[in-house]
């Protein structure tokens, strides 16, 4: 990952001390917040509600913000991303059917409040299976979709990292110092000590509504930024997820490689070096996706084989 120039340091921080981030605790800790009843307020007015939530953990100040940017070029940006996916009635023909859910069967999730699409995304495919089998672990269907997705190169994009794992953590450290530059030291360990608050918050397993209103709140007031969150695997320990909100996907994502893989083969091994059962690959074509069967004779298909390291191939 390149980082560049950090942007200047946040301008709210005359109303920001640390008795915020006390503030934080005692809302993201406290036994008799209802997650279910204000799940249920949010899902009827996500909009309304997500607000009267972000107010309730951050009061009358904006929600804090350390953005990343990612050069145009960088070795990031060629890196993939990649998707376990399988909806009801999914159209295997259709680019889109990959991408994110349609909106009607967007609910509350990690990072996006209800009706609001966002692209989950993994960087390494094992910790995509871990993460789609953890919250599906009745799915019937013998078979989901492995998609691979690239970003579109040469242009500046801007990550929001909620990640204590190295590198990360001293490259998100060292971005503060830059944003810090024309602040005390006292507000730089302030900013610190509630952005390792919000990363717990993104590590929770039971705190999806807080971390989902400010998800909405980073990822659509500032669209302008095309900016996309990464946050550490809770389902995959040690993976990466990533965000993406549909405006980002739309514009800066492309489907590189989609592929069928047999479900019961890696429930069977879910670890790095199990046995997938991969039967088709599928390559865009505009908004199409054309299908081969996997065959041992055909090169194109033993390549992409061999970059994913598979034992074995359903042939």
């Amino acid at each position: 990952m390149i980082i560049e120039q950090a942007p200047s340091g946040p301008t709210f921080l005359s109303s920001f001390d640390i008795n915020q981030v006390d503030s934080i605790n005692s809302i993201v800790g406290d036994v008799d917040f209802n997650i279910t009843l204000h799940q249920v307020r949010l899902q009827l007015d996500p909009i309304r509600y997500s607000y009267e939530l972000r107010k309730k953990l951050f009061q009358d100040i904006p929600n804090p913000r350390l953005y990343i940017p990612i050069s145009g070029g960088s070795k990031f940006q060629k890196q993939s991303f990649w998707r376990v996916s399988q909806y009801p009635n999914l159209n295997p023909s259709l680019v889109q059917s990959f991408s994110h859910p349609p909106k009607y069967l967007v609910q509350t999730n990690r990072c996006n409040i209800p009706q609001h699409p966002v692209l989950y995304t993994s960087a390494h495919f094992t910790t995509a299976f871990n993460e789609y089998f953890t919250w599906n672990k009745h799915m019937c269907s013998e078979y989901v979709f492995l998609s691979e997705w690239k970003m579109e190169n040469n242009v500046e994009y801007f990550m929001i990292p909620f990640l204590t794992t190295q590198p990360y953590w001293d490259l998100i450290q060292k971005n503060m110092r830059k944003m810090f530059e024309l602040h005390t030291e006292k507000d730089y360990e302030v900013f610190r000590k509630v952005w390792r608050k919000l990363i717990s918050i993104f590590a929770s397993p039971k705190k999806h509504i807080f971390s989902s209103v400010l998800s909405h709140d980073l990822l659509y007031d500032i669209s302008q930024l095309k900016a996309f969150i990464s946050y550490e695997s809770v389902e995959g320990p040690g993976g990466i997820n990533y965000a993406f909100p549909a405006y980002f996907v739309n514009r800066f994502l492309n489907l590189k490689t989609v592929a069928r893989v047999k479900t019961k083969d890696f429930r069977k091994a879910p670890k790095m070096g199990g046995t997938f059962g991969f039967s088709h690959l599928g390559k865009p074509k505009g908004g199409m996706v054309q299908w081969k069967r996997v065959n041992k004779y055909d090169s194109e298909i033993e390549n992409y084989l061999n970059t994913m390291r598979l034992i074995s191939v359903d042939r």
